[in-house]
């Protein structure tokens, strides 16, 4: 299942539920994505799990991600809710979950035990992290009985994370860039362009 976190996932924030994200996920998995990221918080975990069943792809070879609402971090609701959002994305476990931002309700006394407890029940299969500092990856990684798998964060050419990407390659995660292109702010970048230009490319695919 590792071998289906593929480099480059199909992100799902902004898309509506209904056929617009349930379409787009479907058509994503048809054109060669395997890795389908979504989050409490996008309100379309249903339409994920749509898109999902239209594709003729084994469950096996896809790998799907979901994150934990800031106001879902207490233990109860975060072992109830990321049960929901399984059952709602009609899989049979979450391949990884993540907390989507340690604010609001997140209390690593709390919130981490319950990352373990979902994994040992095998609603989860690994943990994830995102829009941690590194103090706070060292808490979270100090508290957990099991390992991180990824750090998301909004990383790209014009924000390049590099701390948080030496923290991963030391810690051994993944660092899972959101926003990678930079809500295609990349195309006004001269060095990307010129890039682009010489291999017949846009900056996007640079």
């Amino acid at each position: 299942m590792v071998d289906a976190f593929d480099r480059l996932g199909y992100g799902t924030y902004k898309l509506a539920a209904g056929e617009e994200c349930a379409g787009g996920v479907a058509h994503a998995i048809d054109t060669g994505y395997r890795h389908v990221d979504t989050a409490q918080g996008y309100d379309n975990e249903a339409s994920v799990g749509d898109g999902i069943d239209r594709s003729d792809v084994d469950r096996e070879d896809l790998f799907v991600a979901t994150k934990l609402s800031t106001d879902n971090l207490s233990y109860d609701d975060a072992v109830e809710t990321a049960r929901a959002s399984r059952d709602r994305l009609g899989v049979d476990s979450i391949d990884l979950l993540y907390v989507h931002w340690p604010i609001n309700s997140y209390d690593p006394a709390e919130t981490l035990p319950a990352l373990d407890d979902l994994v040992d029940d095998g609603v989860i299969d690994r943990i994830g992290l995102s829009n941690f500092e590194p103090d706070q990856l060292d808490e979270a990684i100090d508290r957990l009985d099991h390992d991180v798998f990824a750090h998301q964060v909004e990383c790209h050419p014009l924000l390049q994370q590099e701390t948080l990407r030496e923290y991963a390659v030391e810690h051994d995660h993944w660092l899972v860039a959101y926003s990678p292109i930079a809500r295609n702010r990349v195309a006004g970048v001269d060095p990307l362009r010129e890039v682009a230009d010489a291999h017949d490319a846009t900056s996007a695919q640079v």
